[in-house]
């Protein structure tokens, strides 16, 4: 990116791209063997995911963007906090397309990125993850739909900066 964070919602939202490009799984997912080169597979707002490749990670501020302050505890002090929203989609592997059970489990693998995303939160330059909610999900596509069968969640991130 060229432009710089300067507000909350931009640190929030950059800071969240990069703890989604350092889970190993989404680095597998797309091909990629680092945090830098997974990056660019992470789509912002609903409008750059149009036409893309999948496996897709989508972060979005949604239809409803929240910002909060939570009191620290010290006089004037403030912590600001905001949610945004994750979305996941990986096709059905070709092998799977008539055994949703292993179908299934294979998405529910993918979705090991909400973990991982974990692991980086509060370290310099990532998000400081309260929370990672499952809003909606796993859902099938139908299969008759193109280009392909896939499977997505939606998740709900509470980020404190």
């Amino acid at each position: 990116m060229t432009v710089l964070p300067d507000s909350q919602m931009a640190h929030t939202l950059t800071n969240l791209l990069n703890n989604i490009a350092a889970s190993a799984t989404y680095q597998a997912a797309v091909g990629e063997a680092s945090e830098a080169a997974a990056l660019p597979h992470i789509h912002v707002g609903a409008e750059s995911a149009d036409n893309a490749d999948r496996p897709l990670a989508l972060l979005s501020w949604g239809a409803s963007a929240s910002q909060f302050r939570y009191a620290s505890g010290a006089v004037n002090h403030f912590l600001p906090s905001n949610d945004l929203m994750l979305l996941l989609i990986q096709d059905v592997a070709e092998a799977n397309q008539d055994n949703f059970k292993d179908a299934y489990l294979a998405f529910l693998n993918f979705l090991k990125i909400s973990e991982e995303m974990l692991d980086f939160s509060g370290v310099a330059g990532y998000s400081a993850i309260e929370s990672i909610n499952l809003t909606l999900g796993p859902l099938r596509s139908d299969k008759q739909e193109k280009p392909a069968d896939y499977f997505f969640a939606w998740f709900n991130i509470h980020v404190e900066l």
